[in-house]
C-alpha cells in the first residue's frame, strides 16, 4: 500500500487578504442582485387591480393653460391589486430605485432606498387610514436574495485567486 503524506499550509493571511478585497465586490453584487430583482417584481406586477384614467403629461399643460381636456390627453392604467407589486405607470418608482455604498472603517454596506419620498413605504406597508393596502417588493424580493447569498458569495470569492483549492490545485 502506497503511503501518502498530508502537507497543511497555512494560508491564513492570504484568504484574509482575499476577504478584505472581496467584501466590496461582495457588497456591491448582493445589492445590485437585490436592486434588479426589486425592479423585476414591478415590471413583472400582474396589475388585476383597478383600471382608471390618468391625465398624460401634454393634457397636464392643457389644463394649466385653462384649455379643455381632450379624450387623447387620458390614458387607462391598471393599478396593482391588494398583495401584488406595484404595477409599472410612468416608471417614476422604478427609476427611483438605488443603492449607495458607505464605507466606514472596515464597513462597506449598501444603502437601499427610492428617492421619492413616503410613496414606497406607503405602497409596501400600506397607510395606516387604509386608503392604501399593501402592496409589497422589497419584502418578498429581500427574501429570494437570502436564498441567492451562497451562490453569490461562491460567485465573488471565487473570481479571487486562491480561494477554495485543494491541495494539488493553483
Amino acid at each position: 500500500m502506497a503511503r501518502r503524506d498530508a502537507k497543511v499550509v497555512d494560508r491564513t493571511a492570504a484568504l484574509l487578504a482575499a476577504v478584505e478585497q472581496g467584501k466590496r465586490a461582495l457588497v456591491t453584487t448582493v445589492a445590485e442582485t437585490y436592486l434588479g430583482l426589486v425592479r423585476q417584481g414591478m415590471m413583472a406586477s400582474p396589475a388585476s387591480g383597478r383600471e382608471y384614467r390618468r391625465v398624460r403629461t401634454g393634457g397636464v399643460r392643457r389644463r394649466a393653460r385653462g384649455m379643455a381636456l381632450r379624450a387623447q390627453d387620458f390614458i387607462l392604467h391598471r393599478a396593482s391589486a391588494p398583495g401584488e407589486a406595484p404595477a409599472v405607470d410612468q416608471g417614476t418608482l422604478l427609476g427611483s430605485v438605488t443603492y449607495a455604498l458607505e464605507e466606514t472603517g472596515t464597513l462597506v454596506e449598501a444603502v437601499m432606498g427610492s428617492s421619492l419620498a413616503k410613496i414606497p413605504a406607503a405602497l409596501e406597508f400600506g397607510r395606516t387610514d387604509g386608503t392604501i393596502a399593501p402592496r409589497p417588493v422589497w419584502r418578498p424580493k429581500w427574501a429570494e436574495l437570502v436564498t441567492r447569498l451562497p451562490d453569490l458569495t461562491a460567485q465573488v470569492f471565487g473570481r479571487i485567486q486562491g480561494i477554495g483549492t485543494r491541495t494539488g490545485q493553483t
